[in-house]
């Protein structure tokens, strides 16, 4: 199987998941955001390019099954290129590293998200949000390593990525 299949698999895996079984958990703060989390090692992995179009598409998927208009495509797509830019600067060396960086990734992808909704003019409870983002980081840093392991290392693969020598 090609990159190109095995990222849609995902996708469409991860999507799956996230409407069905995970979906359904009794959980604090909800389950964690797979396609979210797919997108930030997509971005991680494969380059900010590719996390965008990543987060592109995981939250166009989410929007038409929401029916929420386009404030996870934007939000996810910003994310994932943002993390997919800051490990090109190679802060991301380590799996603790990518894990950390998830959990960032999850706060601002969070934060993305509510003023997309502020702005489009829905109301957004910042106490909830408050309340459950920190548990949503913590399960997506959860899921991060299994994601890494399904997507792989393509650090030899990345455009650009060549680390200095010393």
């Amino acid at each position: 199987m090609g990159p190109i299949a095995k990222l849609a698999a995902l996708h469409v895996a991860a999507l799956v998941l996230a409407l069905t079984w995970l979906g359904n958990l009794p959980v604090l703060g909800g389950p964690p955001n797979l396609l979210l989390v797919l997108a930030i090692v997509i971005g991680a992995q494969y380059g900010w390019m590719a996390g965008a179009i990543s987060g592109l598409i995981g939250g166009a998927m989410v929007d038409i099954w929401l029916g929420d208009g386009v404030s996870h495509l934007v939000g996810y797509a910003l994310t994932a290129a943002g993390s997919g830019f800051i490990s090109s600067l190679y802060l991301i060396r380590t799996p603790g590293g990518a894990m950390l960086a998830v959990f960032m990734a999850t706060w601002l992808g969070e934060l993305v998200m509510a003023a997309i909704y502020q702005y489009l003019g829905h109301p957004v409870a910042w106490e909830h949000w408050q309340q459950t983002t920190p548990w949503l980081a913590l399960y997506n840093v959860l899921v991060t390593p299994l994601f890494f392991w399904l997507v792989g290392n393509q650090e030899e693969k990345r455009p650009g990525r060549v680390r200095p020598t010393l």
